[in-house]
């Protein structure tokens, strides 16, 4: 414990479908931390997912009663802004983010530790070496980052949700009004020392499909340009069209060939485009509504 922080680390998981691989998590995280003496809080975002994870949290709360915090959303809010949220919980000088999934295997930290120390960095990015993904979600994810980190001011190259952050300015980018929640997005708005290091992105160990269908991921990406970059707006479209596009191969072409564009998919592709956000200020209040804190 260092200063007035209750923990030296907090590490914050949103979850939307994370009932089998949650318990592991987090036995490896406090097997991590206590090797090397270090204090925890572990923050625990449920996402209103479909395989009732809640449970799964409260067995984990009832376990770890005073080193787990637990926040149930009242909807569904996506992951950056569960992440945001549980932003606002932590009780630590440095904060963590990484996935439910163990993708992301949490005897990495140490590597992003020791960056920052080396960089005395305020954020650090755990940079995938390999994703763990199939090669076309992988294209289609590698485009899209690219594009937005020369699109968005500040952004760290290869980017990825497996961050180390300074509490302090993790609590200073949720505080920020934006029409979009990209946890991303808003702290390269700070503009603070970042660094990155590789680490290992494992594969899919479960049989768990992303929570991102193709009408998620183009509203996700639509959000983020229109929010936070300049970008004229027929290219939105185009960079929309052809997410959508990339999206439905990597889904549905192992099994069917969709033909994009036409019939019922072609329909509700062009309807998605008008039901993506706008450029409204939001808060983060008003974008996730929490029902219950443990």
């Amino acid at each position: 414990m260092q200063g007035n922080y209750a923990f030296e680390y907090a590490v914050v998981v949103p979850v939307y479908r994370g009932r089998q691989t949650l318990l592991p998590l987090v036995q490896r995280l406090f097997a991590f931390f206590e090797a090397r003496r270090l204090n925890c809080q572990l923050i625990f975002v449920d996402d209103c997912g479909p395989d009732n994870s809640w449970q799964t949290l409260l067995e984990i709360k009832r376990l770890w009663p005073t080193t787990v915090t637990l926040v149930k959303l009242a909807r569904n809010a996506g992951q950056h802004a569960a992440t945001l949220c549980g932003f606002t919980f932590a009780q630590s000088r440095y904060l963590l983010t990484l996935d439910e999934d163990l993708q992301h295997p949490p005897e990495e930290i140490e590597k992003l530790i020791a960056t920052r120390q080396a960089g005395n960095y305020q954020l650090v990015y755990g940079i995938y070496a390999t994703p763990g993904h199939n090669r076309l979600r992988n294209l289609a994810s590698g485009c899209f980052n690219r594009f937005i980190t020369a699109a968005v001011p500040n952004l760290c190259p290869g980017f990825t949700s497996f961050r180390l952050i300074e509490t302090n300015m993790a609590k200073q980018a949720a505080n920020l009004q934006v029409p979009y929640p990209f946890v991303d997005g808003l702290l390269a708005r700070l503009n603070a020392p970042t660094g990155g290091c590789p680490i290992n992105h494992q594969p899919e160990t479960t049989a768990r499909n992303s929570a991102y269908n193709w009408r998620k991921l183009a509203k996700h990406a639509w959000g983020i340009v229109a929010g936070f970059t300049n970008v004229p707006q027929i290219t939105l479209v185009a960079c929309a069209l052809l997410l959508l596009f990339l999206w439905q191969l990597q889904m549905y072409l192992p099994a069917s060939i969709v033909v994009v564009g036409g019939g019922a998919t072609g329909t509700l592709g062009a309807a998605c485009l008008f039901m993506l956000p706008g450029k409204h200020a939001k808060t983060l209040q008003t974008i996730c509504r929490v029902e219950e804190v443990v």
